[in-house]
This record gives C-alpha cells, sequence and structure tokens, in this order.
C-alpha cells in the first residue's frame, strides 16, 4: 500500500502590522485599562493617565484590526459599541448643547416678560384712574396700550415655546442614529 501524502492545512492568524494578534490588543488594553482606573482611584496622578491612555490607544487599534478580521460576535460587538458610543456621546453633546441654548433664550426672555409686565401693570393701574376720573379719551390711549402689552407679552410667550421645542426638534433629529434599524413594508 502506497501512502498518500497528507493534506497540510495552514490556519493564518491575522496580526496588526504582521506581529500583534487583535485579540491581544485587546485583552492587554482592557488589562491596562482597569490599572488605569485603579492607580487613578488611589491618586496616582501621573502613571494613571499616562496608562489609561495607552489603553485607550490599544482599544483602538483592537478596532481597526476588528475591521479586518473575519466576522466574529466579538470583532462585530466590539466595533458596533465603539460607534454606538460615538453616537451616544454625540446625542449628548446635541443635548446639552440645545438645552443650554434653549435656557438662555428662556431667561432673556423671561427678563424681557417681567418688564413687560410690571408696565401693563403700570398701564392698568393708570387705566383704572382714568376711568374712575372718567378721563375718556385717557382711558381709550391707556387701553390701547394694554392692548400692546399683551400682544408683546404673548409674543414673549410664544418665543420661549419655540425655543423649547427647536430644542426637542434638535434632539429628536440627534436620536436617530442611536436608535435600531426599522423595516417599514410598503
Amino acid at each position: 500500500m502506497v501512502e498518500q501524502p497528507g493534506v497540510e492545512l495552514q490556519h493564518v492568524q491575522p496580526k496588526l502590522f504582521g506581529r500583534v494578534p487583535p485579540l491581544g490588543l485587546l485583552g492587554t488594553g482592557v488589562v491596562l485599562l482597569l490599572v488605569a482606573i485603579a492607580l487613578l482611584a488611589l491618586a496616582d496622578w501621573v502613571l494613571g493617565p499616562l496608562l489609561l491612555v495607552l489603553s485607550l490607544v490599544l482599544l483602538g487599534l483592537y478596532v481597526v484590526a476588528a475591521r479586518h478580521l473575519p466576522p466574529s460576535r466579538l470583532a462585530r460587538g466590539a466595533a458596533g459599541g465603539v460607534w454606538k458610543g460615538r453616537d451616544e456621546l454625540r446625542l449628548a453633546r446635541t443635548a446639552a448643547g440645545a438645552w443650554t441654548r434653549a435656557g438662555w433664550r428662556v431667561v432673556c426672555v423671561e427678563h424681557e416678560l417681567r418688564g413687560l409686565r410690571r408696565r401693563r401693570d403700570a398701564a392698568q393701574h393708570e387705566l383704572g384712574g382714568a376711568v374712575y376720573g372718567q378721563d375718556e379719551d385717557g382711558a381709550e390711549v391707556h387701553r390701547n396700550r394694554m392692548l400692546e402689552l399683551d400682544e408683546q407679552i404673548e409674543d414673549c410667550a410664544k418665543r420661549i415655546q419655540r425655543a423649547r421645542l427647536e430644542a426637542q426638534e434638535r434632539i429628536a433629529a440627534a436620536r436617530l442614529p442611536t436608535r435600531p434599524t426599522e423595516i417599514r413594508r410598503a
């Protein structure tokens, strides 16, 4: 019986820069991250941040390498987690900016509103004096002034609502990338 040569299978492990296996990057990055957090908790302000930066670099390199790996659950989870984290941070930044801007607008408009209300109260007081004194011309002037002030107060209330609505719309638009994809059947 003649021996047939066996088939030699070779399994090639993808490596970053031809040297470092991606799972080694992930393991080292996670360990360094935990050590960095522990050092920061112990108030080591020199070595802690240094290891934190190094761990984040290694984890970033893993994500880059994971994109070139055959699709595995771990690789997809790591890459997907990075993109999801980026979208969540973008949402947080947008929400903070939108509510800060809306808050400043509301504060400015409410300041204006307080002045308008004081002037309206004064006009109402003067209208009462004109009506009591039976001064029809003066009463008509004060009524018109109160109507103008009421319109300005209503405009301020609408601007406050519009500022809050714009903030909600900006946040809703920024929230879209964080939602799961929906398939709609026509």
